[in-house]
């Protein structure tokens, strides 16, 4: 094995170790969020018997059940080996991983490795990060559809796959920019066959989730189940479908908007907004590594962006990150693939999309003098390796500060993770009470 190999293995292993010690802590003193109960209960429940069933929202694959199968994978599976809360919370985080490095092994050839230390430590960056912990389906449902993205010109039918499963076993507001994307793709593509060909690979995953919805819908069948949700749409405050002629700005101000910061506004107001701008600047050689991968980024950024300032009436950080997810890494993605050139320019532009995103104004200071430094020693010649490095370098330092801040913070509210409510309610099933005793227990 060589030097730079095993160099490479040993800051990976540094990097995970503090991703899993910054997610154990968090996870351990995480309190009760009553979204969490229903996603890990119902999702427990559906990779045993087809049944997404919270045992409180109704019933079987109650329309209320926002966030699909995949948003739990990684709790399912720490909890079945362990049967500890904490470890069963912190194997979401290490399932993410686990995605984007099962992405990056099948396509390395296009990337420089040292994307696997950006893309892990890159996960604590997202405001709202956390929710991953808590089994809600954002951020994993967002990375399935980057992945469709970033596949769809050279490979359609896995790109389908990627599109569907996002959307049926994540989030459904991703239908949204699909829709758009295959739109734009429809009028654009001479090859409309090839497009034809592809999708029924979209309705693969589609079948696989509206048979169990039609053999256990607690209300009915498919159609039912349909119905109910789109009654559910037309009124949900999130969707905003209800509220269209608003006024935009009283929308915005009397929403939890008013209460973020300074530097969070800039996160998900004007960081996107920069991320635009950097893809305009190197949209040839964007197009470049895919058939019309400019575009097709560009418009689902900006479908979900509008959508989430102009649209939806509840102006949650978990629902900006549809695209703030694909803002850090596509951004990352891009500057770490290898067929992709840096100038001075694109330089201050990637960095003006990242520091916003730090955790705390100390890493941004000392991130700023780094770069600075390097900026004015090399700017001349900045060598690409030297800022892919730099980057490494400061989402470590991030995940430093957040190891420190989980550590001084953490607070054992399960004792040590065993025997919580959740394994007495997987066994009784008693649904509402087994709610209401695991919100008063954490």
């Amino acid at each position: 094995m060589s030097t730079n190999k095993i160099k490479f293995i040993s800051y990976l292993s540094i990097v995970l170790f503090f991703s899993s010690f910054i997610s154990y802590n968090l996870a351990a003193s995480l309190g009760n969020f009553v979204d969490e109960y229903a996603s890990i209960a119902s999702i427990v429940k559906y990779f045993k018997t087809l049944k997404l069933d919270a045992g409180f929202l109704g019933g079987p694959y109650s329309v209320q059940l926002t966030s699909g199968p995949i948003s739990g994978v990684g709790f399912f599976i720490g909890w079945e080996l362990t049967k500890n809360f904490f470890i069963a919370r912190t194997s979401n985080v290490l399932f993410i991983f686990l995605i984007l490095a099962s992405y990056l092994f099948v396509n390395n050839r296009n990337y420089d490795e040292k994307v696997y230390l950006a893309s892990f430590s890159a996960l604590f960056i997202i405001p709202w990060w956390y929710g991953v912990l808590y089994s809600l389906g954002e951020i994993v449902s967002t990375l399935f559809f980057m992945f469709g993205i970033l596949n769809f010109g050279n490979s359609k039918k896995y790109s389908m796959l990627f599109f569907s499963i996002s959307i049926f076993f994540g989030k459904i507001i991703l239908v949204l920019p699909f829709l758009v994307l295959l739109l734009i793709e429809l009028i654009s593509t001479e090859n409309k066959k090839g497009l034809l060909l592809s999708t029924p690979y979209f309705f693969i995953p589609f079948i696989f989730h509206i048979i169990p919805v039609n053999a256990f819908y607690h209300a009915g069948n498919l159609i039912d189940y349909y119905n109910d949700f789109f009654d559910l749409l037309l009124s949900h405050k999130g969707a905003g479908i209800e509220t269209l002629n608003k006024n935009i700005f009283e929308k915005i101000i009397n929403s939890e908007f008013s209460q973020w910061n300074f530097i969070v506004k800039f996160r998900i107001l004007i960081s996107p907004l920069i991320f635009l701008l950097f893809l305009y600047k190197n949209k040839e050689q964007i197009n470049s590594l895919s058939e019309r991968l400019f575009t097709h980024i560009g418009s689902c950024t900006i479908i979900l962006y509008l959508w989430f300032w102009l649209i939806s009436e509840t102006k949650w950080l978990r629902y900006s990150q549809h695209f703030i997810v694909l803002v850090i890494y596509l951004t990352l993605f891009l500057v770490f693939n290898k067929n992709f050139k840096l100038d001075n320019l694109d330089t201050i532009l990637l960095f003006l999309i990242i520091f916003p995103f730090l955790s705390n104004i100390y890493v941004i200071l000392i991130s700023f003098s780094l770069f600075g430094y390097l900026l004015i020693k090399n700017k001349n010649n900045l060598q690409k390796d030297r800022t892919l490095s730099l980057i490494c370098m400061i989402l470590f330092l991030n995940s430093i500060y957040l190891s420190s801040e989980s550590y001084t913070n953490k607070i054992y509210t399960f004792n040590d993770g065993n025997n919580t409510i959740f394994q007495e309610c997987l066994i009784k099933n008693t649904g509402e009470e087994c709610k209401n005793n695991y919100l008063g227990e954490i």
